[in-house]
Order: structure tokens, then C-alpha cells, then sequence
């Protein structure tokens, strides 16, 4: 199936109300997670694919808020751990990298409608904030705003390359750093380039994060595991448009 004939098939979907009944039936107890990367005019550099426009940001924003319920994830974790129903339309925001626009150009738009996500960062990035990153005095007023601060490793290696020893480290300097930035009690991490083995996840695990989210398409429900959550990735190109953007947090795309 042909590209253009994909999207002409979600449009109809999404505006005959087919979708909505469709996420009626078939996801109940489950949770969707989003992942961002940058929101801004053009792209954060050349080799990044994963930058959403403002204005579409805004729109998917404003989607969520009226036709979502949107938890941070250490709700949606809480409801996985205890057993408790997961509301239907639950959906949980991310940003991966802790990128400057995430807090200049995202965190407004999260605010004009009330939402919360969560923020993973490179700690290292962090000590040492330049053009391109944010420093911990924003993370630090991020949290403030319902916005939960998790860890993306401290300099953003990837890990199933990395000897045991530099795997620890990565995650211990991060995560400490962190709680002593922070002080929060919950410190969820994301797997740099969703990049993940048995190793590096019993690892994350041994380490103290509460949980740990992937770059895997799908749903989270109570079987999900939480040390490998799935997550959706939203840009610019895939979701440009509010049928094709609503399609995806129903139907995640099938992974290559």
C-alpha cells in the first residue's frame, strides 16, 4: 500500500469517527507513551530526524488535552506496579535529550493546556549547558511545572557497545546527579538510540530507576514490562497532520 493511499485512508478514519470507535474497542487498559525529540522551526541538525514544527506540536498539544487523559509517567507506572485500571485514553508525553527547544518552545505549549511530561536528560550536557542544551537551574524550573526529570545516560553512550563497568557508571553518575539536582524520588530512564539488550536492562534495573522506557511501537498495558516500555516516536514527517498524528496513538506504526 502505497504511501499517499495510507494517508487518504487515515483521514477517512479520522474524520468519519471510525477511529474513535476503533480506540473504543480495541484500547481499553492500556496507555500510549510519546516520544519527542526537538520542537522547533527546522530541524536540531542535520543527521536529526525526529524534530516536530511548533505549530504541529501545538496542534497534537491541544488534541491530547481535549481528547486524552494525559498522566505523568510515574502515575501510569504506579498504576502498572499496584494493579489498578488504567483509564482509557491514557497517554504519557516524553522529550529525549533535554534539548534547549524542548524548554523555550515545547514547555509553553505543555503549559497553555496543563499537561505533564517528563524530560530525559544527559547529565553531562546538563553540568555543562550551551546553546543547544539546557542547564540544571531549567531543569530545575521544569519541575516546577509537572514536568518529571528522568535520565538519557551522562554523556548519551550506547550502552550495549559499552564494557559492564562503563554501563554502571553511566547510569549511577546520572542518576545521582539527578536526585541531587532534582530531589525527586522517581527517576525513570530512556534507553539512548532505544538501544537495549538483557544486560543493559538488568543493569538499569540493579541501578535504582523506577522504570525504563524503549523506542519499541506499542501499547502499555499491565503486562507490559517496566524496564522496556514502549513508546511511540512522533515527528514531523509521520505525524504532520492531526489524522495522521491521532492514527498513531491508536494504531502504532509496525517496526522495520
Amino acid at each position: 500500500m502505497n504511501q499517499p493511499f495510507k494517508k487518504f485512508i487515515k483521514m477517512v478514519l479520522f474524520y468519519t469517527g471510525l477511529l474513535a470507535l476503533y480506540r473504543l474497542a480495541f484500547c481499553r487498559k492500556s496507555a500510549v507513551i510519546l516520544a519527542y525529540h526537538s520542537v522547533r522551526p527546522q530541524k536540531f541538525s542535520a543527521e536529526d530526524n525526529f524534530n516536530v514544527m511548533p505549530q504541529t506540536f501545538e496542534k497534537q498539544m491541544r488534541y491530547l488535552a481535549s481528547h486524552y487523559q494525559v498522566l505523568p509517567l510515574a502515575d501510569v507506572v504506579a498504576l502498572i506496579k499496584t494493579g489498578r485500571r488504567i483509564p482509557r485514553r491514557t497517554c504519557v508525553i516524553t522529550f529525549d535529550d533535554g534539548r534547549r527547544d524542548n524548554l523555550e518552545v515545547a514547555l509553553p505549549i505543555l503549559k497553555e493546556f496543563n499537561l505533564a511530561a517528563t524530560f530525559f536528560v544527559i547529565t553531562s550536557h546538563a553540568d555543562a549547558p550551551d546553546d543547544n542544551y539546557f542547564g540544571w537551574e531549567e531543569i530545575q524550573m521544569s519541575a516546577r511545572h509537572s514536568i518529571g526529570i528522568g535520565s538519557h545516560t551522562h554523556t548519551h553512550k550506547r550502552l550495549t557497545k559499552c564494557p559492564t563497568e562503563d554501563v554502571r557508571a553511566e547510569l549511577s553518575i546520572s542518576r545521582a546527579r539527578i536526585i541531587a539536582k532534582v530531589g525527586d524520588s522517581f527517576v525513570p530512564f530512556a534507553y539512548p538510540f532505544g538501544d537495549l539488550d538483557q544486560r543493559v536492562c538488568a543493569e538499569v534495573r540493579r541501578s535504582g530507576y523506577d522504570c525504563a522506557v524503549s523506542t519499541r511501537a506499542a501499547f502499555v498495558h499491565h503486562g507490559s514490562d517496566l524496564f522496556a516500555l514502549p513508546r511511540i516516536q512522533i515527528d514531523q514527517s509521520s505525524a504532520e497532520t492531526l489524522p495522521l498524528f491521532a492514527t498513531q496513538l491508536v494504531h502504532p506504526p509496525r517496526q522495520s
